[in-house]
Formats: structure tokens, C-alpha cells, sequence
């Protein structure tokens, strides 16, 4: 069982096998998993969730021991910094504490969490966010309430709240799906 809500602006997402991924982050997909230790406990059936704070140690499915590595910005300011030929690129997960704007390419190998992100281009392993609206858009999974692109890819799934919006959208697994709960799913060719 897999559930989402949003909780002071962030999407979280998680599962319902206590024996797995007994700490999750803020932005970790928590494939069954409890939210337990170190969070504010989880939410769902069984009382399990992704509820967790950011960062820390993650046990997957295999029970290996992970570290994440989380880049938090809390202003504009500290992402133009970091923009280098356009290009913000982080190596781990990243959070934004603020509406992210930029017309700089987003490449993050770990994971994004955000209330809003506007950007040219976007990609990352997942993308977890209120409002999300990039012209390209590349992630693993995406969740989100607001969801507008031009172009998306994903692998598994794309969801969207209340809207979603784009010219084209492909998932990459054989079975990938993509919906919006509370609206139409508008491709606009």
C-alpha cells in the first residue's frame, strides 16, 4: 500500500512493511516502510508511513545500511551560487526550503523535495513537490500536486493532485502509469 500526503508544503510518500526502511527522510520513497525512528511517525494503515526527517540513515529492502546525503537551501541566493554554465548539479538529495525559480538546469542524482520548483530543464531520481513546471522534465518518479511540462519522462510513475499538464509524457518501465487524481490529464499536442 503506497500513500501520499502533503505536510507543511512537502509531498511524502511511503509503504506499509515494517520490517523495511525503518528510518525515511523527507523526499525518500519508501518502498514499505515504517517511518519509525527519528521522524514524526508515520501515517497510514498500520500506522506506517515515510514520515521522517530529512537526511539520516535509510535501511532498504535488502537491510544495508545507507547514508543520504541531503543538500538543503534555504534562500535564491544559495542556489545562484552553486549554478555553474547553467547547470546546478548536486550529487545526493536536495531540498529547497523556498519556492524555487530559476531558468538553470536542474541535474540532481538523488532525490528532490520542494514546495514549488520552476526550472528549464529537470533531472533527478525523484521528484516530490506541490508545484513543479519545467519545459524538460527526466525522473525516476515524479508526485506532485501541480505537475506542468513540455516534455516528461519517468520510469514508474507520474502523479499529479489537482493538475497535469504537457505536450508529451512517457513512462520508461513496461508497466509505467501516469494519472492526476483530481483532474483530467491534458496532453496539449
Amino acid at each position: 500500500m503506497i500513500y501520499c500526503r502533503i505536510f507543511r508544503g512537502f509531498v511524502r510518500i511511503g509503504g506499509g512493511n515494517e520490517k523495511e526502511n525503518d528510518r525515511a527522510g523527507v523526499g525518500d520513497i519508501c518502498e514499505g516502510g515504517s517511518g519509525g525512528e527519528g521522524g514524526s511517525g508515520g501515517e497510514g494503515e498500520g500506522g506506517s508511513g515515510c514520515e521522517g526527517r530529512a537526511g539520516g540513515v535509510v535501511y532498504g529492502a535488502d537491510s544495508k545500511k545507507q547514508e543520504i546525503k541531503m543538500k538543503y537551501f534555504k534562500t535564491q541566493e544559495e542556489v545562484d551560487v552553486e549554478i555553474r554554465g547553467g547547470v546546478l548539479k548536486i550529487d545526493g538529495d536536495v531540498q529547497f526550503e523556498f519556492n524555487l525559480g530559476t531558468k538553470a538546469s536542474l541535474e540532481i542524482s538523488g532525490d528532490i523535495s520542494a514546495r514549488d520548483i520552476t526550472a528549464r530543464n529537470l533531472t533527478a531520481r525523484n521528484i516530490l513537490a506541490c508545484n513543479l513546471s519545467a519545459r524538460n522534465l527526466t525522473a525516476r518518479n515524479i508526485l506532485a500536486c501541480n505537475l506542468s511540462a513540455r516534455d516528461i519522462s519517468f520510469y514508474a510513475f507520474a502523479i499529479a493532485y489537482r493538475s497535469l499538464i504537457c505536450k508529451i509524457i512517457k513512462g520508461r518501465r513496461k508497466n509505467s502509469k501516469y494519472f492526476c487524481l483530481d483532474g483530467e490529464v491534458e496532453i496539449k499536442g
